[in-house]
């Protein structure tokens, strides 16, 4: 990126949501016009960077379960408002907020679907099998560097199924992939899914 870019995160309550509603997800929509994806660090990781940041100060603060980071252009999710029900992308997307808006306290321990970056929480891991051996599993079955993943320790993990949120490489969540498809079969065999 050419120049500093001072970010100012807002925190507040989705609103409309009673109080036994306001858990604590987080969704981190990364606009790729933001982050160029190109150049000698390619795939840039400022954007990975970022989005752990994020995802690792609301673990630090307490109480976040779920957290994912996705990326497009503005018009591709409506500069991220298709995530709250004000506009859909596709049908797909509409089925899948659907289902995690009404799930409401009992998506607790799911996952929204296979994203670009996401935390999982110690008890979706448990539902893996346990960290050590999803992180084992990944690496043995898809021989990827570890790179794919940010270790916290007793708090989880950040799993990257992409380099970057912004990534078309290989490892990405292209039509040639296969990381994502190995994660969706893990997520959909744990019962992640709604």
């Amino acid at each position: 990126m050419g120049s500093d870019i001072v970010w100012i995160l807002h925190l507040c309550p989705e609103s409309n949501y009673a109080v036994a509603q306001s858990d604590t997800m987080v969704l981190l929509s990364v606009s790729t016009s933001l982050f160029y994806p190109w150049g000698v660090d390619y795939p840039s990781k400022i954007s990975t960077c970022f989005t752990d940041d994020v995802m690792k100060a609301y673990i630090q603060a307490g109480g976040l379960y779920y957290c994912l980071s996705t990326s497009s252009y503005f018009r591709d999710d409506h500069a991220g408002m298709s995530y709250w029900g004000v506009n859909s992308s596709n049908l797909n997307f509409s089925i899948e907020h659907a289902l995690w808006t009404d799930a409401r306290e009992a998506r607790r321990d799911k996952v929204r679907g296979v994203y670009a970056g996401q935390y999982l929480s110690p008890v979706h891991l448990a539902k893996l099998g346990g960290k050590e051996a999803f992180i084992a599993g990944l690496l043995k079955e898809l021989n990827m560097p570890q790179d794919l993943v940010t270790d916290l320790g007793d708090a989880g993990m950040i799993l990257h199924v992409t380099p970057t949120p912004i990534d078309n490489t290989s490892k990405g969540l292209h039509a040639g992939s296969v990381v994502a498809p190995w994660v969706f079969r893990r997520f959909r065999d744990a019962g992640l899914f709604l």
